[in-house]
């Protein structure tokens, strides 16, 4: 799947896999899902009023350092349990 197909898959709600609930409160519920064999994403879904659209907007602009060794081997261990 290349990022414009990854992209689209991310604008609809019926193509995660759920792997895992992380979070469940009366707020929402945050999950880690997957997409057509992509590496794994958390989603978060909360009440519409609660939503702040340019904080989540503005994460898009936003850039984190390379993972760390440990943290690599952190991501493919949890790559393959899920796989």
């Amino acid at each position: 799947m290349n990022d414009s197909q990854l992209m689209h898959a991310m604008s609809l709600d019926d193509t995660y896999r759920v792997e895992q609930v992380l979070a469940r409160g009366e707020d929402g519920i945050t999950e880690l899902v997957t997409i057509d064999g992509a590496d794994p994403f958390v989603r978060k879904k909360m009440r519409q009023e609660l939503v702040r659209r340019n904080v989540w907007s503005a994460l898009t602009e936003c850039s984190s350092p390379p993972p760390s060794r440990g943290r690599r081997h952190r991501q493919r261990k949890l790559h393959r349990q899920l796989c």
